[in-house]
């Protein structure tokens, strides 16, 4: 048996280093919220079409990407706007303003205040989420006064 190491592919490595980084993402977002908790199952499912949709699109070639997201690193996609997938330095071209910043990403009304959420899909990929109050209990997403925006 040999004492040797195998050695990883550059672009395997990359992966790995995005992930290790996802994982921080995550935990400091949920160090600022003050939790971790699962969404519930039908937010899951809608969380898991709303990452199919950033896949088909990419596949059929209609997302727009920052100039960072050639290489493995966490990736963000505002439910709102699938087609523009940004990395953590760039993740403010996601803002919403005005009148669109109180859209419900789910239903689409304009309501006096959206609760915001994260979901993280595929270890590398951040889904963010404004709903309004009904929807927010439809789903099942878990709230607390520190995710209200």
């Amino acid at each position: 048996m040999s004492n040797r190491r195998r050695a990883g592919s550059p672009v395997a490595d990359q992966v790995a280093a995005a992930i290790g980084e996802s994982r921080l993402i995550f935990g400091l977002e949920a160090e600022r919220v003050g939790r971790v908790a699962p969404l519930g199952a039908a937010a899951d499912a809608w969380v898991l079409g709303i990452y199919e949709d950033v896949n088909r699109a990419a596949a059929a070639g209609l997302v727009d990407y920052c100039q960072h997201a050639a290489n493995p690193r966490p990736l963000h996609v505002g439910a709102w706007n699938r087609r523009l997938v940004v990395c953590s330095a760039c993740v403010g071209l996601l803002r919403l303003y005005g009148e669109e910043d109180r859209r419900c990403d789910r239903c689409a009304a304009v309501v006096e205040t959206i609760m915001t959420t994260t979901g993280w899909a595929e270890n590398v990929l951040f889904v963010h989420i404004g709903l309004c109050w009904d929807c927010t209990v439809e789903l099942g997403v878990p709230v607390s006064r520190a995710v209200v925006a």
